[in-house]
């Protein structure tokens, strides 16, 4: 959190805690990330493979709301 109020939280950062192993904070990694406007390519794959494997039901609703804050372009979609 002081990171990200003083504009230090970098794309990096955000990346490695999507691999924590605390659901909590993968899902605040993706809350932050979506917060900052546009979102990057790397993380929306990182996302889209949480979506696909995350077995937390927390990481997965966290998933669901910030992909209402990126572009219907840039969102992944479901392979079925």
């Amino acid at each position: 959190w002081a990171l990200h109020a003083t504009n230090g939280l970098t794309s990096e950062i955000l990346s490695e805690r999507l691999k924590d192993q605390n659901p909590c904070v993968r899902a605040w990694a993706i809350q932050l990330a979506a917060e900052g406007g546009k979102v990057p390519a790397e993380t929306l794959r990182q996302w889209a493979d949480l979506a696909a494997n995350d077995p937390s039901a927390v990481v997965r609703v966290y998933l669901a709301s910030a992909m209402q804050r990126v572009p219907p372009a840039d969102r992944f979609q479901r392979q079925l």
